[in-house]
């Protein structure tokens, strides 16, 4: 085995007659080396180990728990140098460089190697055959440190191992690394400790600040915290025990231990009213029940309720007593008025005998007996049924009427009325003839009502369909003749021919009862059907009817 160690300038390492494995270490090098290799045996050179990093320093742990940064670990590894076959370039497969023996294996020509250094790789060259680049190290194979990479290990100083779990020399970073303007970087043990005692007494109220960001972070999060809880200071007491701890609160005391002889643990409370007897507790099992009789007959005292009662003894009320109004006239019952006897006693007697609250008004303020007033009037009035109004003399006027009629003044002058056609007719049943046009008609239950009121001349009429199936899809009319109540609509001098139109309407048809979200122009008339016959007629676009509405009106 060749070692070398600490180059620092260009050295030459010549290998002849070799029959054994050789192994070449190299380690700390910063110049090119050299390697002649001349009549190799079959053996072959074992091969060049690479440099071994050094292992990355470890990181102290910082304030609430930070780490420190962690080294980083150099490229180690061993490169093996195979002589197999008698020809062709040399390679590189992963940690093997073969170079083949070009003059045989027993002493032919000599082969020259020389190693040349760069930034990114190494190159094996030969004088006889294709030259070797030896790469990078990576997280795979062996290979090559980069400048950096040497840099970084030079600059570690103290002891060190290489491995992080016995590092103990931590004054060993470089101080250089340390930069106050970037806390982040590199400090040494006291270092990290003058900084932990400036943010000790720091207040933090909001933001960063220019020494350790993180540590600003911690104390921010650590405000909003609830401080330690201190029994009686910052967290209540009862009865002198805390509530700190991890056993139970024992609360001091037994509590009722037997109510009205009975001790279970969970009692309840009922009422009996309409008792008979005094007022007392009945307490059984849990059950305390409290029984309240009604006053009256038979009872010491009582509850007053709201249906008859009987009450004894003197009763002295401080303030007035109010006593609801009588039962009106048309009420069940008899209506009563209360009276005052001599001695300061309150009676109450019949109206049937006395007169109630109203007829009490109605002789308020007469200062002598009614009947004798009365007797001094005139006698009732026979000479006939009413009194004329317009010559203030009794007259005989006809107080009755004919059917449907009413009393007005048809006229542009002051006038005696005289009868005047009045009906009023509200949803009666409609059966007047009904025609369907335009596909088969609605069918089913039917609600088919009208409504009808005359006053003087003007008839106002309104027809409603309802069916309980609504008709074909096609269906665009409806004609309805008048109904047998309805009076004969007289025609305007124009009108006098089949289906000519006596007035217009308004109306609808609808496959709902609803309003259509989308209404359209509905028409409604009255017509002639034929001599003598009247019939209000709806037409609509075409659609699956089931309900019609018309109004009317007409004069007669």
């Amino acid at each position: 085995m060749i070692q070398i160690n600490e180059i620092v300038e260009n050295v030459l390492v010549t290998v002849e007659d070799v029959t054994n494995n050789i192994t070449i270490q190299v380690n700390e090098t910063v110049a090119p080396v050299t390697i002649a290799v001349s009549e190799i045996g079959v053996q072959g050179i074992q091969g060049i180990q690479g440099i071994q990093g050094e292992q990355g320093i470890q990181g102290e742990t910082g304030i609430q728990g930070e780490t420190g940064i962690q080294g980083e670990t150099g490229a180690a590894g061993v490169i093996t140098l195979t002589t197999t076959g008698t020809s062709g370039a040399a390679t590189l497969t992963g940690s093997a460089l073969n170079i083949p023996q070009y003059s045989g294996g027993g002493g032919g020509g000599a082969t020259n190697l020389e190693y040349t250094p760069s930034p990114t790789n190494g190159t094996v060259t030969s004088d006889t055959g294709t030259d070797a680049t030896i790469p990078l190290a990576d997280g795979t194979n062996a290979g090559l440190l980069t400048p950096a990479e040497k840099t970084k290990i030079t600059n570690t100083s103290g002891t060190n191992t290489g491995d992080n779990a016995t590092n103990t020399q931590y004054s060993g970073l470089a101080a250089s690394k340390y930069d106050a303007s970037n806390p982040s970087g590199f400090q040494t043990a006291s270092q990290v400790q003058t900084i932990a005692d400036a943010k000790v007494v720091q207040t933090i109220t909001n933001g960063v600040t220019a020494t350790a960001p993180s540590q600003d972070a911690v104390f921010d999060a650590l405000d909003t915290k609830q401080a330690t809880l201190v029994s009686g200071t910052n967290i209540r007491t009862i009865n002198g025990n805390t509530l700190l701890g991890s056993t139970d609160l024992v609360i001091s005391g037994t509590g009722i231990s037997s109510l009205n002889g009975l001790t279970g643990a969970t009692q309840t409370f009922s009422i009996l009213t309409n008792f008979t007897g005094s007022p007392s507790f009945s307490s059984t099992g849990t059950n305390h029940q409290l029984r309240l009789p009604n006053a009256g007959t038979g009872t010491d005292y009582g509850l007053v309720t709201n249906i008859g009662q009987t009450f004894s003894g003197t009763k002295v009320f401080a303030n007035s007593i109010e006593i609801p109004a009588p039962v009106p006239a048309n009420s069940i019952g008899v209506r009563c008025i209360v009276l005052g006897d001599p001695f300061g006693s309150l009676l109450v007697g019949s109206t049937t005998t006395y007169p109630d609250a109203q007829e009490m008004q109605y002789v308020k303020g007469v200062t002598s007996p009614i009947q004798t007033q009365l007797d001094g009037k005139q006698a009732t009035l026979t000479a006939g049924n009413g009194i004329n109004i317009t010559t203030n003399t009794i007259s005989t006027v006809d107080t009755s009427r004919a059917a449907y009629t009413m009393l007005a003044n048809n006229t542009n002058a002051s006038a005696i009325p005289t009868a005047q056609p009045f009906e009023n007719i509200t949803n009666d049943v409609y059966s007047g003839t009904i025609v369907w046009t335009g596909g088969t008609a609605p069918s089913g239950a039917t609600q088919h009502t009208y409504s009808l009121s005359q006053v003087g001349n003007l008839v106002t009429l309104i027809i409603n369909l309802s069916y309980g199936t609504a008709g074909a899809a096609g269906l665009t009319s409806v004609a309805c003749e008048l109904p047998n109540t309805a009076p004969t609509p007289s025609l305007p001098t124009s009108v006098t021919t089949a289906l000519s139109v006596i007035n217009y309407g308004t109306g609808g048809l609808q496959t709902a009862q609803t309003f259509p979200a989308t209404p359209t122009t509905v028409s409604c008339s009255l017509r002639i059907k034929s001599t003598g016959v009247y019939e209000v007629v709806l037409a609509r676009a075409a659609a699956a009817y089931r309900y019609a509405y018309a109004t009317i009106q007409y004069f007669v």
